[in-house]
């Protein structure tokens, strides 16, 4: 997969993005590219999503259009977060699938957290999100020069601890009884990979 660059990445405000920076990945069967206002309704549908919000967040509670929109507005485009719009190669051009973001970006430290959420339901199980994550983790450390990502998941989502270890994320402990979900308790993984990780 290719890195293409149009300037300064961290920090950077592209005309028309609430990504954040002008950064565009190329990988074989996914492109991830700064959101643009064009992917905001996709990501208001996706925040909506009841299974979505289980598995991603710690309110069990769709967001509604307001929120997502002060999220994108307040978060994604601050520097110290890269937000990416993941598309699907397809014949004929891209589809819109998912979301995934570089956030707490601490230069000085070299570290950063990742997120990673397949929005539409064709698109998961098909290692299309291993990929996107392959190639932000190949970002992070070959064009940002951070030396660390974590993560956290929840101990039910057992698709996603797949997909991030497939990806090189080793798990690094457990918040125990952290989550309440479907009636019992479950525990947050904590899961990092190191620059030093990944084969050269």
């Amino acid at each position: 997969g290719a890195i293409v660059y149009r300037g300064p990445v961290v920090g950077s405000r592209v005309t028309g993005s609430i990504g954040g920076h002008e950064a565009v990945l190329v990988g074989e069967r996914v492109v991830l590219r700064p959101h643009t206002d064009a992917t905001l309704p996709a990501l208001k549908r996706w925040y909506a999503d009841p299974e979505l919000v289980r598995l991603a967040r710690h309110r069990n509670a769709p967001l509604s259009d307001d929120e997502v929109e002060r999220l994108v507005r307040e978060r994604f485009a601050t520097a110290q977060m890269l937000a990416f719009a993941l598309y699907e190669r397809v014949e004929g051009g891209e589809q819109l699938i998912g979301s995934c973001t570089l956030a707490n970006l601490d230069v000085e430290n070299g570290s950063a957290t990742f997120h990673l959420m397949i929005g539409e339901a064709t698109a998961r199980g098909r290692g299309l999100g291993s990929e996107a994550t392959r190639l932000v983790v190949r970002f992070a450390f070959e064009a940002l020069g951070l030396h660390r990502l974590s993560l956290t998941l929840f101990a039910f989502n057992e698709a996603a601890l797949r997909c991030y270890s497939r990806a090189g994320f080793r798990e690094e402990g457990r918040m125990r009884d952290a989550i309440s979900r479907d009636g019992r308790r479950w525990d947050e993984i904590q899961m990092g990979i190191l620059a030093t990780d990944v084969p050269q």
